[in-house]
Order: structure tokens, then sequence, then C-alpha cells
């Protein structure tokens, strides 16, 4: 009997939905330096690719409106992953904390994204 309630409670933890887990900066790191992504706003309106290269340089691609590509930069900053681009936000550098998802993509509260 009791090995039937263990079992029972291993299965039901296994279905249980697992949670997003928030990266800190050395997972941030291994997750984005040097590496092509693909993102879509989680309003479905914006998407498109990135690529942010290990020496701290970054490209953007997407329907942006006035533009459609950018250049700018990159870094890690305490637990956050930080962009500044020429055109995009006025040229201001915006943060972000970086989830992963179940499913191995990343929310960064705005957009969804996937490492290539």
């Amino acid at each position: 009997m009791r090995s039937i309630l263990v079992a029972s409670a291993v299965l039901i933890l296994m279905s249980a939905p697992v949670a997003a887990q928030t990266l800190k900066g050395d997972e941030l790191k291994a997750a984005f330096s040097g590496k092509s992504t693909t993102w879509q706003s989680k309003d479905g309106k914006r998407k498109g690719s990135a690529n942010l290269t290990a020496d701290g340089k970054a490209s953007i691609k997407g329907n942006f409106g006035a533009f459609t590509e950018d250049t700018g930069v990159w870094r890690i900053q305490g637990d956050e992953i930080c962009t500044k681009y020429k055109k995009m936000r006025g040229g201001k550098e915006k943060c972000y904390s970086i989830k992963r998802l179940p499913d191995g993509s990343f929310d960064n509260g705005e957009t969804i994204i996937r490492v290539n």
C-alpha cells in the first residue's frame, strides 16, 4: 500500500507544471553570448531576429515601423541583460530579467525568444 502511495505522489509531482526560471548573470551569458535568436512580441505584432556576439555587439532585425534593422551593444549587468541600439528606443539602454520557460524558450516580459 505504501509503495502505491509513493508511486502516486511521484506521478503527481512529475505531471505538475514546471515554473519559469529567472536566469542569473552567468546563465544569461551562457544562453545568449555568441548566439542567434528569433523573437516575437507577446501580442504577436512584432517579430524578428537578433544576434549577440561574444564581444558585446548586437544586431536586430524586425518590423519596427520606421526601420527594420539596427545595431548596437549588449552586456550583462547583475542578473539582467542590457541592450542599447542606435535607433531603437531613441538610443537608450534597456535592461531585462529573463526567464527560461519550460519549453526552452525565454521570456523578457515583452517578448518570447528562441535561441537558434
